[in-house]
């Protein structure tokens, strides 16, 4: 995901479709890792009765508070709001780092590691096409 797209505004006093809300879950979902110890959301496009007690706004309050950096979140996402823009802007910027390819001197390394390494370390190796591919087993 690399933008939120939100047609109408999603939170405390806002219009809260489904589809909207369902879209602000995913984005903050992609974020979470700026919004400790917020745990994953539930994609299901809504905030129930009390939508100030919902997880959701919850997670909209405390992103506010710690990256768009609100004195007093308002537990709000408007459309293009201050919210709205800064979750975009770290989802294009997780999206960029998660897409930087490694090159030069830093990639000639891993190989040479990794082909020193290989079939030593479990689930590590490089397949036919010359790609690194390390897995992580649970016991």
């Amino acid at each position: 995901m690399t933008t939120m797209r939100i047609s109408q505004s999603v939170g405390i006093n806002g219009v809260n479709n489904p589809n909207d809300i369902k879209a602000v879950q995913q984005a903050l979902n992609a974020l979470l890792r700026l919004i400790a110890p917020t745990q994953r959301l539930v994609v299901d496009g809504r905030l129930g009765s009390r939508p100030e007690q919902s997880k959701t706004v919850a997670a909209i309050n405390l992103f506010q508070q710690k990256v768009v950096g609100m004195v007093r979140p308002d537990g709000k996402v408007d459309v293009n709001g201050r919210t709205h823009r800064k979750v975009n802007e770290k989802l294009s910027q997780a999206s960029a780092s998660a897409q930087t390819p490694v090159s030069g001197a830093l990639k000639v390394s891993l190989y040479s590691n990794i082909e020193r390494y290989e079939g030593r370390v479990e689930h590590m190796y490089l397949d036919t096409k010359g790609f690194a591919t390390v897995g992580v087993a649970t016991y």
